[in-house]
């Protein structure tokens, strides 16, 4: 059990950390999707082709140097380029190896190296869905976020698993007010049933629950409390991903009895440390992005309940750091004291917080004390917070 906590412990903290160098706009609840989107890949890509491998071979060239082809039928053009000119075959440089279910279709991803294809990736796609679905994408335009995102929710459930994940990875790299955008234009009961559904079934990838839970929320009804309430108690799912999600769509549409349910995971100490940090996230997000909503300062005081709570201090310290709340400095020093709170990632919390604190006594006397022992605490601790001015001023200029 201990090995457990201790590992979800540490995977929260290298996420806030990740979350705290970005941009914190995108979809707040979609997780981490690695790699880049489909429609990205293409855009990239020099061409990309639709057809059937064929003939792979391993060969040697006069200097006895090992190279690999494989011939490579052109059944489509998803992106086109000048060398695929009257082209209906091109050699690949590299071995794919043939399918031991038979033939089968493949989407590459090409570059030009000295006027040769050089094939960078490919995928297996057993029928031209995913074509047309690259095609139709391509064809949106980019500046219209509002259709392409609603393009990509009618995707999220389809039978080809290639599609379905990269639709979703377009949601996770979209930002949040334009998740918010389409669901205002096009959630509508349909979409609000096919959420339902979703959600309750049983075959719904875990890590998908945060996104579909968020979007429930911004379209669904009071009476959909009853489903947040249901997942969220289900002992059979025991949601480990997505818990954010599903208390953030249960408060925006049952305020009262969700936001209850949320202060209720505050106060339990002894609960699972993920349930715990599902509520400080939702906490976050409803600080962040749905500003007056629940009132400040109900969510300030769970977030001085987490301040209280040992293993779970630092992210809070750390949030009502950024969100300048200072008139937490003394609780959080008596609580730093505590044997609960002197692990050295709570204490560099504490510790960043008071550096930060305006024209305060006691946060000045706290900065003071660890100067005088640990001059090299004092130095690391600003270099961080030099580092994080740095950022926030790229990500500004970045908009």
């Amino acid at each position: 059990m201990f090995a457990s906590s201790w590992f979800s412990r540490v995977m929260a903290v290298v996420v806030v950390f990740t979350l705290s160098a970005s941009v914190q706009a995108h979809c707040p609840f979609c997780g981490t999707m690695q790699g880049q989107t489909l429609v990205k890949e293409v855009q990239q890509a020099r061409f990309v082709l639709f057809g059937v491998p064929s003939n792979p071979q391993i060969k040697r060239d006069a200097d006895g140097r090992e190279f690999s082809t494989t011939d490579f039928t052109i059944e489509e053009v998803v992106k086109n380029d000048p060398f695929l000119k009257n082209k209906k075959t091109i050699t690949l440089p590299r071995y794919i190896p043939p399918s031991t279910t038979g033939p089968e279709k493949l989407l590459v991803f090409c570059d030009l190296n000295n006027d040769q294809p050089d094939t960078y990736l490919y995928l297996t796609a057993k029928d031209g869905i995913l074509v047309r679905y690259l095609k139709e994408a391509l064809q949106l335009d980019e500046k219209n976020i509002t259709k392409r995102l609603y393009f990509y929710f009618n995707y999220l459930d389809h039978v080809d698993n290639e599609i379905a994940t990269d639709a979703f990875k377009e949601f996770g790299k979209a930002d949040y007010a334009d998740v918010v955008k389409m669901v205002k234009a096009h959630g509508d009961d349909a979409m609000r049933k096919r959420l339902q559904v979703w959600l309750k079934d049983p075959n719904t990838a875990i890590y998908r629950y945060g996104l579909l839970g968020l979007m429930l929320g911004l379209c669904g009804k009071q009476e959909d409390g009853e489903l947040f309430l249901s997942l969220l108690n289900d002992p059979d799912k025991s949601l480990i991903s997505g818990i954010d999600g599903i208390l953030a769509g249960y408060i925006l549409v049952d305020k009262v009895n969700g936001w209850k349910y949320t202060q209720s995971l505050v106060s339990s100490s002894n609960l699972d440390f993920n349930k715990r940090y599902a509520a400080l996230r939702t906490i976050r997000f409803l600080w962040e992005s749905h500003i007056g909503y629940v009132p400040q300062e109900d969510l300030l005081k769970t977030m001085e309940t987490f301040v209280g709570q040992g293993d779970i201090a630092d992210l809070a310290i750390e949030d009502l750091r950024k969100w300048k709340q200072w008139k937490f400095t003394s609780t959080i020093i008596q609580q730093s004291k505590r044997e609960t709170h002197l692990a050295p990632i709570v204490q560099r919390a504490v510790l960043r917080y008071m550096l930060s604190v305006p024209d305060d006594a006691a946060a000045k006397a706290y900065v003071e004390d660890v100067r005088k022992t640990h001059p090299e605490k004092i130095r690391d601790a600003q270099e961080i917070l030099d580092l994080e001015k740095i950022s926030q001023a790229d990500a500004a200029r970045n908009k």
